[in-house]
């Protein structure tokens, strides 16, 4: 098993799309998060996006993976899930399912994650 947790400060992203927004968002984020998006309280969505991305990382080991290797979306019932791509989906292991909750509080989002196999 493998567990990561991050903790993001909304108004620093909030703070990072304002100043950089297309330049910060297409870096950081895949197509389908940003399609995603709400367009209010939208800092809220990347905020929890971004710790999902820095809690998988702490989990898998950061080196060789990129941001746009990992995306958050969620299933019909809101129920979010994450899908991995490239390096971070070759440092998963066979049979390896993760598991993710997402809070908010502000001004902190926060993502906790475990890896695990059925």
């Amino acid at each position: 098993m493998k567990i990561g947790h991050d903790v993001v400060n909304i108004e620093r992203i909030k703070e990072q799309i304002s100043k950089h927004e297309e330049r910060f968002l297409s870096r950081v984020f895949t197509k389908n998060e940003i399609s995603k998006a709400p367009k209010l309280k939208q800092e809220y969505f990347y905020a929890k996006r971004f710790a999902v991305k820095e809690a998988v990382m702490k989990a898998l080991g950061p080196k060789g993976i990129s941001w746009q290797d990992i995306e958050t979306l969620n299933h019909q019932d809101g129920k979010p899930y994450v899908n991995l791509f490239g390096n971070a989906l070759s440092k998963l292991e066979k049979d390896e399912e993760i598991a993710i909750s997402l809070s908010d509080d502000f001004p902190i989002a926060s993502a906790f994650i475990v890896i695990y196999k059925e």
